[in-house]
């Protein structure tokens, strides 16, 4: 359901946007593709050394957000299962460094750029190496034709402030649950009366 869902560009670097996804609500920076990244002395690939995606948020309450439209709406009154790999890699407590760890937000958008139902707030996402994260929600208000991903600050168990962190993302896939309906197991019962008939109850 998602378009360009490993973030191919052309181009890579800082104040790229990957193709068929849209900027949001990033007014100091946007987020970024990159082949590799070198940060603090040290260089970050993805699983597949590829393209992917970094997401920032600052201690000056800004952040950088991404919405892209989907291939066909997500519907209201149906589940959703959003995979992506994610990593957070920078340590420790540098200054003015992306150093924090953040949370993962999944919107739903009426239209562009817009943030109409959270769907899905992830944990802290602090492994330093990737790991693949599979996320279910379930749409409640409304049908939507855009997806909406922003990183957010965890102000309750990590800090009381906003702070400077980032995430990195790729391979981000959307899939509908078939819904199962419940199985409701049947026994059969017999009852023998002597000498009369036979009977079974269901």
């Amino acid at each position: 359901m998602i378009q360009n869902g490993t973030f191919h560009s052309d181009t890579t670097g800082s104040f790229v946007v990957a193709e068929n996804w849209a900027v949001c609500d990033s007014t100091e920076s946007t987020p970024e593709v990159f082949v590799e990244l070198i940060k603090m002395d040290e260089s970050y690939f993805s699983l597949d050394s590829s393209t992917f995606v970094t997401m920032r948020v600052r201690e000056d309450h800004t952040s950088e957000h991404m919405q892209t439209q989907l291939i066909r709406p997500m519907i209201k009154d149906h589940c959703y299962k959003l995979s992506v790999d994610l990593s957070h890699t920078y340590q420790g407590s540098n200054t003015g460094a992306f150093t924090h760890p953040v949370l993962f937000q999944i919107w739903g958008g009426l239209t562009y750029c817009s943030q109409d139902e959270l769907l899905f707030e992830s944990e802290l996402i602090n492994n330093p190496e990737w790991q693949r994260y599979s996320f279910t929600f379930h749409v409640k208000q409304n049908d939507y034709p855009y997806l909406y991903i922003a990183p957010m600050w965890d102000t309750i168990d990590y800090s009381n402030e906003v702070y400077m962190g980032m995430v990195m993302l790729d391979n981000i896939e959307l899939l509908p649950v078939r819904e199962v309906l419940p199985v409701i197991n049947h026994t059969d019962i017999y009852y023998r009366i002597d000498p009369g008939p036979e009977l079974q109850a269901v």
